[in-house]
């Protein structure tokens, strides 16, 4: 998994390396570069350069994330897998993995502009200042709260496309149910994920950081150029994200594929048809049982025959 990772994340960053450089080369080094004097051609390269490049890690890491779910599920089930299989098993799923995440985020962004809504249109409507600003509030938190509901409901669909080879519909019905009755302990894993990415990373880029800014400072009086200063600290920050996506992109997918597992043990039973898989002559109580709740049968072939 840290090999793979190491690929796609190297991968990526070159790529993200390059484009970035090619809209940035002509500004000024970031030791010397004032933004108050910035031209409307900087702003737009900049915004063009930081658009790019995060569209290129989101789509890396989307294809990284698929490849590390089959790799995950056949360990789940006590199976190696090398990286051609696993490659052959995404890579027909990658336009559906796409559409779920972008699906997803729509569904995300179409409830945060409907309860925006009414603040918006008081607003242009030129109602009571105080009217427009409770509308926003209130729609602000019901904003928040619509889309956090929604991001864990449906958190689990990509798991869920690429091991059932769901429709992207069809996954983010299964990410739904599978969540239900769980919300409140998904939410939790999430975050917490969310936070030991988040210090993964931090704790990661900012020595490079660091490293790259001083460089940019101590090479300046070298008679540097900017183009080779803007360049040396991109790479550094390149090499900083390298080894922070290398450690943090197959822990959030992990936790992903195991929060998918999981639910379907304690909803439909998996563990039962798990050790039946593994050849378990007296499988034991189900987990869901276990746990307070009650599984239902698990319909169609086990899980072998499944992923």
């Amino acid at each position: 998994m840290l090999g793979l990772s190491a690929i796609v994340v190297a991968a990526s960053q070159l790529i993200q390396l390059v484009v970035q450089w090619a809209f940035l080369r002509d500004l000024s080094s970031t030791a010397n570069f004032d933004s108050s004097r910035a031209s409307l051609g900087d702003v737009a390269a900049a915004l063009s350069a930081a658009f790019l490049a995060q569209l290129i890690s989101w789509l890396a890491q989307l294809v990284l994330t698929g490849v590390l779910t089959v790799v995950i599920s056949r360990a789940v089930l006590g199976e190696g897998v090398d990286l051609g299989e696993a490659w052959r098993r995404v890579r027909g799923r990658i336009p559906a993995l796409v559409g779920v995440s972008l699906l997803t985020g729509l569904i995300v962004l179409g409830v945060v502009v409907v309860c925006l809504l009414p603040g918006i249109l008081s607003a242009i409507a030129g109602a009571p200042t105080g009217l427009t600003v409770l509308l926003f509030v209130l729609g602000g938190i019901a904003a928040a709260g619509g889309a956090i509901y929604l991001y864990v409901s449906l958190a689990l669909s990509g798991a869920a496309l690429v091991l059932e080879r769901a429709s992207v519909t069809t996954a983010l019905g299964r990410s739904r149910r599978l969540v239900k009755g769980n919300w409140w302990r998904v939410l939790g894993v999430l975050i917490l994920t969310s936070l030991i990415v988040g210090a993964i990373t931090v704790i990661v880029s900012i020595p490079f950081s660091v490293l790259g800014a001083g460089g940019t400072v101590i090479f300046s009086g070298t008679g540097s150029t900017g183009t080779s200063l803007s360049f040396f600290a991109l790479a550094v920050g390149a090499i900083g994200g390298i080894i922070a996506g290398t450690i943090s992109y197959p822990f959030a997918a992990a936790v992903s594929v195991l929060l998918y597992i999981d639910q379907r043990m304690r909803r439909e039973g998996l563990d039962i048809e798990l050790a039946r898989a593994a050849g378990v002559q007296h499988a034991p109580q189900p987990y869901g049982q276990q746990y307070g709740s009650t599984p239902a049968a698990p319909p169609g072939p086990p899980p072998t025959q499944t992923w």
